[in-house]
C-alpha cells in the first residue's frame, strides 16, 4: 500500500504541483495494532506547500488559517487564498479531490500493482477508496482506504514554564 500511495502522490504532484502531498499512514495499520486481515488503511495526505506557508491561525470561532508567505509563493497559490489572505478550504478541497480522483482513475497508477480499482467516493473530509489485493498470501482481499488531505499549521505556543 505504501508504494501505491507514493505513486499516487507523485502522479498527483505532476498534475497540480501546488497541491502536492506526502502520504502518512495512520491508525491501527501504522501502529501495528490491527487484528485480523489487513483490509483497512487510513492516510493523512499532508499538503506540503501549504504547510510551508501557513503559520497563523485565528481562533475566533472560524478557525481559518491565514496565508503568510513570500510574494512569489503567494502569487503561485492565489487561487486558494481569499481577499483577506485566508485559505479558501472549499477551493482547495474541490481541486484536490477532483485531481485525486483523476489520478486514481487513470490506468498509469495501477500499472505493476497487485491492487485493482473497485471504487472512489468523495466524503466531507476527503475520499474513500476501495481496492482488491491479489498476492501470494491474500487472494481477492477487499481493502478500504480513507484519504484525508491535511494542512499542518504552525501555531505560536507560549514558552514552557521552567
Amino acid at each position: 500500500m505504501e508504494r501505491f500511495m507514493g505513486k499516487v502522490s507523485e502522479l498527483h504532484r505532476r498534475e497540480i504541483p501546488a497541491l502536492e502531498f506526502v502520504p502518512s499512514m495512520r491508525g491501527s495499520m501504522s501502529e501495528e495494532s490491527k487484528h485480523g486481515m489487513p483490509d483497512e488503511f487510513d492516510y493523512l495526505l499532508k499538503l506540503s506547500r501549504f504547510t510551508e506557508c501557513c503559520n497563523k491561525v485565528d481562533f475566533d470561532g472560524t478557525r481559518r488559517a491565514r496565508f503568510s508567505c513570500s510574494k512569489e509563493k503567494r502569487e503561485a497559490m492565489k487561487m486558494y487564498i481569499d481577499k483577506e489572505g485566508y485559505l479558501n478550504s472549499n477551493n482547495i478541497m474541490k481541486q484536490f479531490i477532483s485531481t485525486l480522483k483523476k489520478v486514481i482513475c487513470s490506468p498509469e497508477v495501477w500499472n505493476d500493482s497487485s491492487l485493482k480499482f473497485v471504487s472512489f467516493r468523495e466524503m466531507k473530509v476527503g475520499a474513500a477508496l476501495k481496492v482488491v489485493y491479489n498476492g501470494p498470501v491474500f487472494k481477492l482481499l477487499q481493502i478500504s482506504v480513507d484519504l484525508v488531505p491535511v494542512i499542518a499549521i504552525r501555531v505560536d505556543r507560549p514558552p514552557r514554564a521552567p
